[in-house]
């Protein structure tokens, strides 16, 4: 039975020709799924090295936004480049207007990821909304 790391890396790989660089590593602990450096592994330490990359629930993987906007940066397929303007809807609203077959994408503005999202019937949905966001405009005090 193929576990649920190999499960991850056979997506990542189908769906967006990502594949980890060698001294980065997925490792399953307590139905979750992190994202490891091997050299951090071998540290004696408190704790669980690496970072949740995703949870297992109900024998499916809920993979985390963060997730993507690490890993996004290898995928050479199933990309959107989006312009500044979509980019604003796409973390301001629940969807984007944008013709696409349906499935999973990783978002991209200019050389940002924003991470992982999905095509239902030409609209893209993703996982910013309903989280409490607000723009911050950056400003220089003189």
């Amino acid at each position: 039975m193929e576990s649920q790391v190999e499960k991850l890396k056979v997506f990542l790989n189908e769906r967006f020709g990502i594949e980890l660089p060698k001294e980065m590593m997925l490792v399953e602990h307590q139905n979750v799924i992190r994202l490891c450096c091997k050299d951090l592994m071998r540290l004696k330490g408190k704790g669980f090295p690496g970072f949740v990359a995703g949870r297992i629930r109900h024998g499916r993987i809920d993979v985390k936004n963060e997730f993507f906007q690490i890993v996004g940066k290898w995928a050479k397929k199933n990309v959107v480049h989006l312009n500044l303007e979509e980019g604003k809807q796409f973390v301001e609203s629940p969807f984007l207007e944008k013709s696409l077959p349906n499935g999973y994408y990783i978002a991209k503005m200019g050389r940002h990821i924003l991470g992982i999202c999905w095509a239902v019937d030409n609209r893209l949905y993703t996982r910013f909304v309903g989280k409490g966001r607000k723009r911050v405009k950056n400003t220089i005090i003189l």
